[in-house]
């Protein structure tokens, strides 16, 4: 467009008779999207689900300002992989699983430029890199909550399966699902997608296959541009 016919445009004013609708989500196709979220969103599903999963993991360390790790425990049995990402940060109450966690697109973390999720769907990646359920703990002031979720059709369920008194005295919030077992070649890729994170710590067994990658990505060092 010529600089000189910039003047020509009209500025659009709205007619009375206009009608204004806002666009929202329909309840029959809620479970459509939510299928979206688990099947079609990630490219690379496992590794999406370290970064995500991570991600939110740090935000809640970043929340209780606590100092410690996040943890990533690998485990093996036969063809499956176990993985389990645990943090020790604010931990969720009931009340907040309950008004927040369940709900697709809700989030605490918009109200600050310090946490880095906040589009409320993170946390459904999980389902995208397992068949099989995902297992969540939470440990919260001295009680631990523990709930299934798992896919039934394009439906995402999550069940409670009941609490009991909390033997860590720490709070925090844990994340565990099986999947087939990981190929260096993929483990490289999802530790490189966390790489950034300067408090992430892996744990496996002594004789765990992928044990030297795991040495190198626990001893890396991170730089910051921040003087």
């Amino acid at each position: 467009m010529k600089m000189d016919n910039i003047s020509n445009i009209s500025t659009v004013e709205a007619s009375p008779d206009i009608v204004s609708n806002s666009v929202g989500i329909s309840a029959e196709d809620t479970d459509y999207l939510a299928s979206l979220l688990t099947t079609n969103l990630y490219a690379n599903p496992l590794k999406s689900f370290f970064r995500e999963i991570v991600s939110n993991a740090y935000d809640s360390m970043i929340e209780a300002n606590s100092d410690m790790p996040v943890l990533i425990i690998l485990k093996e049995h036969d063809d499956i992989t176990s993985i389990t990402i645990k943090d020790y940060g604010t931990g969720i109450s009931p009340e907040r699983f309950n008004s927040i966690f369940r709900f697709l697109g809700k989030s605490t973390k918009r109200q600050s430029n310090d946490y880095i999720g906040g589009f409320g769907i993170g946390r459904f990646a999980s389902l995208a890199a397992t068949k099989d359920t995902v297992l969540m703990t939470s440990n919260y002031n001295g009680f631990s909550y523990d709930w299934v979720m798992y896919k039934d059709g394009d439906s995402i369920h999550i069940d409670e399966l009941g609490s009991t008194q909390s033997t860590d005295s720490h709070n925090g919030f844990e994340v565990t699902i099986n999947t087939s077992k990981i190929s260096i070649y993929n483990l490289n890729e999802c530790l490189n997608t966390i790489s950034m994170f300067d408090k992430v710590f892996v744990k496996c067994a002594n004789d765990y296959r992928c044990k030297e990658l795991i040495d190198l990505f626990n001893d890396r060092k991170i730089y910051s541009s921040k003087k």
